[in-house]
């Protein structure tokens, strides 16, 4: 009797020492759909998510663990690094479960892989600026506005129907050119009062500011400053020729047309202006990688007279007169590029989806993604991602 007794003790011992270590406690199984999605110091990690689990980010070589919901961000990532993800889950009373299939990724600069994002009405959309959120501009004078790129709202405008072309995000307010003089200006991107009456009936093709003034470019080599947006005075451009862009930097205002017209001011008063062959420039930016001018590079993108692309930079943007080199592109011919943004690095773009990329303004290389038959007008970097429009109000982003 005793025997058994002892027996039955070591039984009710060994099965609650199971039950203690958890033996009997079941696993939950991890998602089986995981997709890591890289971008710029940044991955995106999307499963599908169960009611009632919990799920643990892990990656490495951070060697980090978070509690996460899908979609799950991880910032702070070195672009050119290979990090190794996964997620494993667990329900209420069960104990953790094993590793999804681990998925590499690497960060890299925005701006080579690029997704479609929303559609923004129907007209063709001439350009996209950042501030608080993505804003662009169309083609029949429509204003839509984004926190993403891929939902877009149409704003409550006043245009008369003008054509928007250029804008740019300026002490708070977003500002908008267009045709026959056309400039609008408000700090709500959803809600737009009556334009501004400028002293000139030509359009306008872009907008920048340096932080204190605001310039406007347009037909027949008109240049409009600003520097309260209300009141405009017209310069002398000393040049006859359309202006298609404007950017400011390094001290110097820059402008540039059709027949390779550049027109620079220290002051945006007086201008001096060059127009030596039949180029289109389309578009300018401006970065710098050290200090002084010679640290300073702009990039300028367009075509030649039978539409294929061209990119130009200089060495250096102290430099006067400007000295514009040639740059190589990733084909030829390129579809012509009719606009360039710098973010961490210069991103343009143009007809038929064509985008090209490069950290230098010199060396170029086209997306590695495919992107649908659109022209693209304009780009626009917000935050880490970088976002594009064209025709048929189509919209794409790169992260």
């Amino acid at each position: 009797m005793f025997l058994y007794l002892r027996i039955y003790l070591c039984a009710v011992w060994v099965a609650f020492a199971l039950v203690a270590c958890g033996d009997n406690v079941s696993s939950t199984p991890p998602p089986t759909d995981l997709v890591v999605t890289p971008g710029e110091t940044m991955a995106t990690l999307t499963w599908t998510m169960r009611p009632g689990v919990d799920y643990v980010v892990s990656y490495s070589p951070n060697g980090a663990a978070l509690a996460a919901s899908s979609p799950f961000v991880v910032s702070g990532l070195t672009n050119g690094t290979v990090y190794d993800f996964t997620v494993n889950a667990r329900a209420q009373g069960d104990r953790r479960g094993p590793d999804a299939p681990h998925v590499t990724a690497t960060p890299d600069l925005a701006g080579s892989a690029w997704v479609p994002g929303g559609v923004a009405g129907s007209a063709t959309l001439n350009s996209v600026v950042y501030g608080t959120r993505y804003v662009a501009g169309a083609a029949d004078g429509q204003i839509y506005t984004s926190a993403d790129g891929v939902a877009w709202a149409a704003a409550a405008t006043n245009p008369n129907g003008l054509a928007i072309h250029g804008g740019v995000y300026f002490q708070g307010q977003y500002w908008f050119v267009g045709d026959a003089g056309l400039v609008m200006h408000s700090a709500d991107p959803l809600n737009w009062g009556a334009p501004i009456t400028p002293p000139t009936s030509n359009a306008l093709n872009a907008i920048a500011h340096n932080g204190s003034m605001l310039v406007a470019v347009g037909q027949s080599g008109t240049i409009l400053t600003s520097s309260n947006g209300t009141s405009w005075t017209t310069a002398t451009s000393n040049t006859g020729h359309d202006l298609l862009a404007v950017t400011y930097f390094a001290g110097t205002w820059t402008a540039v047309g059709v027949h390779g017209t550049v027109a620079t001011s220290p002051d945006a008063v007086a201008w001096t202006a060059t127009s030596p062959n039949l180029l289109t420039l389309r578009g300018i930016a401006a970065f710098t990688s050290g200090t002084g001018p010679s640290g300073s590079r702009f990039a300028v993108v367009g075509h030649d007279n039978v539409g294929d692309a061209l990119t130009m930079y200089t060495n250096d943007i102290g430099a006067q007169p400007i000295i514009w080199l040639s740059s190589g592109t990733p084909s030829d011919p390129t579809p012509q590029i009719n606009a360039v943004t710098y973010g961490s690095q210069f991103v343009a773009v143009g007809a038929n989806g064509a985008v090209i990329y490069g950290t230098d303004g010199r060396d170029w290389t086209a997306k590695t993604s495919t992107l649908p038959v659109v022209d693209l007008m304009s780009v626009a970097r917000g935050g880490l991602q970088y976002v594009a429009v064209g025709a048929g109000g189509a919209s794409f982003i790169s992260k």
